[in-house]
């Protein structure tokens, strides 16, 4: 195919996706065609009255309706809710792949626990295509953020090498931070992995994980995966984004997308996903 003809296929590809990914969305007509900050609070606000029969008589439909026009006039939360809403059965017609869509408009904007969420559901395969690799960059996301589940997530992805590479000092570090919120079985497995690694490993491992760069580590770490994966990273995936990774991502965009000085966001990663 040539370079020309592939831009157009990404192109294709791409608004299929975004098309398809609306097809629940546009059925109730509330597409947004801005964002509305104030407006989206709002309504989000009156969702959760309604869903916790906060001065009104709780009515879970009425305040999914309330979530959908947050969603669609910006909020993350409403989104969110909306995508737990499916999720759980609760106001709507339990489905995972509305589930998914939901989420993954919130985790697109940063929200931690819709992106937690959504690595559940790749992870499981459950409404979406099973991903281990994306539900890890998802997990790594919403760990970043300090969420403790997302954390554990991501350390049992090292331990066993799920849509990681598998690293005990990795795994000793993420099951010591899910440790710190008490979750279940964290502290066990915590001193497992620290029997399996030196002294020496954990603090390069602590020092590494803390070290701040651009993009972030599951971001760096996703790319790797997915450059390694279609042949243009022969170095390895460790998350760090240096100058291999870096010349790595200008080839595959120029060569791919026929693009320089491409923004990594999240559609660069979803084209990303799609590169066979």
């Amino acid at each position: 195919m040539s370079g020309r003809l592939k831009v157009v296929a990404f192109s294709s590809v791409f608004h299929l996706a975004v098309l398809s990914g609306c097809a629940e969305l546009s059925s109730s007509g509330w597409i947004a065609t801005d964002d509305n900050p104030q407006l989206a609070q709002a309504e989000y606000r009156r969702g959760m009255e309604y869903t916790q029969g906060q001065g009104v008589e709780q009515d879970y439909a009425r305040g999914v309706a309330e979530f959908k026009r947050a969603a669609y006039h910006g909020s993350a939360n409403g989104a969110y809710m909306t995508g737990m809403s499916y999720l759980t059965g609760r106001g709507v017609g339990h489905s995972f792949s509305n589930a998914a869509q939901w989420l993954d408009q919130a985790a697109k904007q940063g929200h931690s626990r819709a992106q937690y969420q959504l690595s559940r559901l790749y992870l499981g395969g459950n409404g979406v295509d099973r991903d281990p690799i994306w539900a890890m960059f998802l997990a790594g996301k919403a760990a970043a953020q300090n969420h403790p589940k997302a954390a554990f997530e991501l350390a049992v992805g090292y331990a066993k090498g799920l849509g990681l590479p598998e690293s005990d000092a990795a795994a000793w570090y993420w099951f010591s931070q899910a440790e710190k919120f008490q979750i279940e079985h964290s502290e066990q497995l915590r001193r497992k992995m620290q029997r399996l690694t030196t002294p020496a490993q954990r603090q390069q491992i602590s020092q590494r994980m803390l070290r701040r760069q651009k993009p972030d580590r599951a971001t760096a770490q996703y790319i790797q995966q997915q450059l390694k994966r279609i042949g243009y990273l022969q170095g390895s995936v460790d998350g760090i984004w240096g100058q291999q990774s870096r010349v790595a991502f200008n080839r595959y965009t120029r060569q791919e997308l026929l693009l320089s000085d491409v923004a990594i966001d999240w559609n660069t990663l979803q084209l990303l996903r799609d590169t066979r």
